[in-house]
């Protein structure tokens, strides 16, 4: 699980030299990753999860935020 972690967020990594005293500047390389994720739910919970949402429910801060 560690290494899912860390391989998973962004950043700059560096790679081993493969010819050492040829080429004494490091390779780096940037890491991507993404803001997906995938939820599992249980079918006797999906009414309670997954259900209509009114304004009242969001908060203020997020309604300004993303308002028209």
């Amino acid at each position: 699980m560690k290494r899912a972690l860390e391989e998973q967020y962004g950043g700059e990594e560096e790679l081993p030299q493969t010819n050492p005293g040829f080429n004494n500047t490091p390779f780096k390389f940037t890491k991507y990753s993404n803001a997906y994720m995938l939820v599992y739910i249980r079918e006797s919970d999906k009414d309670k999860i997954i259900c209509n949402v009114d304004e009242k429910d969001i908060a203020e801060h997020l309604r300004v935020r993303f308002c028209c």
